[in-house]
């Protein structure tokens, strides 16, 4: 897995930084192409257009990982809920 951070600016700002990865040895356009879906699902430079940048590091640091996993642990619960509210109906 190959890290990348990646971020935005547009006119009047900056996006926060953000992370993403590709599979090892993935091609340059690949890479382009997941930093441009970053920045198409990240607010800012919608009316004005905004342009992507990012960079290849070793890894995110351990907060984004820590936010990360609550955010799935977050998701795994509210899937959970919803499960058992299905099953109600079957």
């Amino acid at each position: 897995m190959t890290w990348y951070r990646v971020y935005k600016t547009f006119r009047g700002g900056k996006s926060p930084v953000g992370y993403f990865s590709v599979p090892k040895y993935s091609r340059k356009e690949y890479v382009k192409e997941r930093a441009c879906d970053w920045a198409e699902n990240t607010s800012g430079g919608e009316n004005y257009g905004w342009t992507v940048h990012w960079s290849r590091i070793k890894k995110p640091p351990k907060k984004w990982f820590k936010q990360e996993i609550e955010n799935f642990l977050a998701l795994i619960n509210d899937y959970k809920e919803t499960i058992k509210e299905y099953q109600k109906y079957l």
